[in-house]
């Protein structure tokens, strides 16, 4: 009996082995329809960091009744912080900014900048306060004038740029058009 057990068990066994045997490859199946596109992600916010080390930032839009009085009677300036700009950054990098006018949002050019039309020189300083750095967007009027306004508002975009990046050759980092290029900044 038991050995009849036995038999019976290594037949089962063989006939599970045999009849479990793998198929050949079928065919490839015809392509299935395309789903539907699916909903659009949030978009993140824009890092001040990108990906060569540098700092830079979107336009920074400044009204005329953004600007203050600098202890200096014929300057104005508006100060600009960001969670990314560190005294590190700021200390080892180079400054490069630009600026544009409301009226005309075509023309970008580099500070420091003289405006032909007005007479007003535009430049910047980095500031440092509570060891917070700010980068200090300065108006010159000449003569002084007690009761300064500006007729257009401004925007200023700038770049930090560690002294490595600084010394690429292939680079005019005064010229809008080939750095906006270099860092695929859209206006």
């Amino acid at each position: 009996m038991k050995k009849q057990m036995i038999l019976s068990s290594i037949f089962f066994l063989m006939l599970t082995l045999i009849a479990c045997k793998k198929g050949e490859q079928g065919e490839i199946g015809p392509a299935g329809s395309a789903g539907i596109k699916g909903a659009k992600g949030i978009t993140g916010d824009k890092g001040i960091a990108d990906a060569k080390g540098m700092v830079s930032s979107n336009w920074i839009d400044v009204k005329g009744i953004d600007w203050r009085a600098a202890a200096n009677a014929n300057s104005y300036f508006v100060a600009y912080t960001s969670p990314g700009l560190t005294a590190d950054i700021i200390s080892k990098g180079v400054l490069y900014v630009f600026m544009r006018t409301e009226a005309d949002i075509n023309t970008v050019s580099a500070l420091p900048f003289v405006s032909a039309s007005t007479g007003r020189r535009y430049y910047t300083l980095v500031g440092l306060s509570n060891n917070i750095p700010s980068i200090q967007f300065y108006q010159n009027v000449t003569p002084p004038s007690s009761t300064f306004s500006t007729s257009t508002n401004v925007s200023f975009r700038f770049v930090v740029v560690p002294a490595s990046g600084a010394r690429m050759a292939s680079i005019d980092w005064t010229n809008y058009e080939e750095v906006k290029k270099e860092l695929n900044w859209v206006d």
